[in-house]
């Protein structure tokens, strides 16, 4: 009971709480996710992972488009063939980040011939160098949705480009997009691990130029 207290220390003991307080808010991480999606499968999994980050961090969700609409079956087959392609980078639908506020950047996207999509993968090539420019201490999650498998050499090649290891990586397939309860649960696991988990040391990549990673790489 603080009413027993004598004035002074009555203060010393709010200032402590106070100073508590804002240790507290001040150690809360700040998450960037960074996602594609073309049927929505990815943005149901983000908002699932957005929501249960949003208990012990402060979360930005970013969607990542092109600016060409491919509408339809064919828009969805020349993805698909870029995709397995490689082909050079897809023209985006540019907004400003600042880069230099996250301590968590987490990726997600759907896979596509064991691949990242091509608006994402062009994306990452993109700003590669913006996440060369973090602090090494950054922690990186990944997130894929597929129809079937694939997801761990899209991790693998997204991992290598941006020299960042993942903390915590989460696979949805399309057959659990059909289970909430199961996509909720997965979700909420991902985002406790990648919160508790510790950093991972850089990744030791020899960069590739953009202009051959274009070709190459993802």
């Amino acid at each position: 009971d603080l009413s027993i207290l004598p004035e002074p220390e009555m203060r010393i003991h709010l200032l402590v709480i106070a100073a508590l307080a804002l240790g507290s808010l001040a150690a809360k991480p700040d998450v960037l996710i960074l996602y594609t999606t073309r049927t929505n499968h990815t943005r149901t999994v983000v908002e699932q992972v957005a929501g249960a980050l949003g208990e012990s961090a402060a979360v930005t969700v970013h969607g990542v488009h092109s600016s060409v609409t491919r509408p339809g079956i064919l828009g969805y087959a020349k993805g698909i063939f870029q995709a397995f392609a490689k082909e050079p980078l897809v023209p985006l639908q540019e907004e400003p980040i600042s880069w230099d506020r996250y301590d968590t950047v987490i990726i997600a996207g759907p896979i596509h011939c064991w691949n990242y999509s091509p608006v994402l993968r062009s994306y990452l090539l993109h700003h590669e160098a913006k996440f060369g420019g973090f602090p090494r201490k950054i922690k990186m999650g990944m997130i894929a949705t597929q129809g079937g498998s694939g997801a761990g050499k899209a991790f693998k090649s997204a991992s290598d480009l941006l020299a960042l290891q993942p903390a915590e990586t989460l696979v949805i397939n399309e057959s659990q997009l059909k289970r909430p309860a199961e996509v909720q649960f997965l979700s909420r696991q991902f985002a406790s691990n990648l919160i508790a988990a510790s950093t991972p040391a850089p990744l030791e990549v020899t960069h590739t130029p953009l202009t051959t990673l274009m070709h190459e790489n993802l």
